[in-house]
């Protein structure tokens, strides 16, 4: 019984020595730290509406399928669903094209979609958050800012739901610091405690997350977008479950 034991003891060593390099090979493809680049695309559609988009693009997302998976996620949510079927030109021509539905004869201004994106790697390079900022002009005063934000899990691709912090147990803690927070931040809100409520458009950051009010939701429009951040430790203050 020993030798057989010993004898399986070896045989197991041996299978995972053989193993080894295949297991890291696999470890350290699916865990790609992702690099970036900007990518910019302009288009005129017959002169009567025009698009400016410029995102940033995983540079190294073919060296992994969940890099290819995050990249592909984020252009369609700049260029909308069909964007994996064209490309970038194809898909910002698509843009300007829709966009010449508000052109007037030239009476009014050349409506116009203006994206600009931006990204940070958190957590120990276990997140990648996308920041995308839409400018949409129709003419007249003011135009239509649009702020999104997307984070995905790096080691597996997947979207990363923070819409789950608006309910439960600790929604009213919650909902007082993002206020108390939001009369810090602006000097005069359109709303009070009662009013508000818990954005569910979030961001995590490398310590916290941040919550989201969109242009002219809160406060005036000069203010642009209301960010508020709450860290890690503050929302376990709260009881907030942390799935992150």
């Amino acid at each position: 019984m020993k030798r057989y034991h010993l004898h399986l003891t070896s045989f197991v060593v041996l299978v995972a020595s053989l193993l080894a390099p295949f297991m890291a090979e696999e470890s350290r493809a699916q865990y790609i730290y992702p690099t970036f680049k900007k990518v910019s695309v302009k288009a005129n559609a017959q002169g009567k509406a025009e698009a400016d988009i410029e995102y940033i693009a995983i540079s190294n997302a073919s060296q992994s399928t969940i890099l290819t998976h995050i990249d592909n996620l984020n252009r369609k949510k700049v260029f909308g669903d069909e964007v994996i079927y064209i490309d970038n030109q194809a898909a910002a021509n698509k843009i300007a094209l829709e966009l010449t539905e508000y052109y007037y004869d030239g009476i009014f201004a050349i409506p116009s979609q203006t994206t600009r994106q931006s990204v940070q790697v958190i957590r120990g390079g276990k997140y990648i958050t996308f920041y995308t900022d839409v400018f949409i002009y129709f003419g007249g005063a003011n135009g239509m800012p649009i702020s999104a934000t997307e984070c995905y899990n790096l080691q597996n691709g997947n979207v990363l739901n923070l819409a789950y912090l608006s309910t439960g147990s600790w929604r009213g803690a919650l909902k007082r610091a993002i206020y108390n927070k939001c009369c810090t931040r602006v000097e005069t809100l359109f709303c009070t405690y009662d009013d508000i409520e818990i954005p569910t458009m979030c961001a995590l950051t490398e310590f916290g997350v941040q919550f989201f009010f969109a242009t002219g939701e809160i406060a005036a429009n000069v203010e642009g977008p209301i960010i508020i951040e709450i860290s890690d430790d503050e929302l376990r203050s709260m009881g907030v479950s942390i799935r992150w």
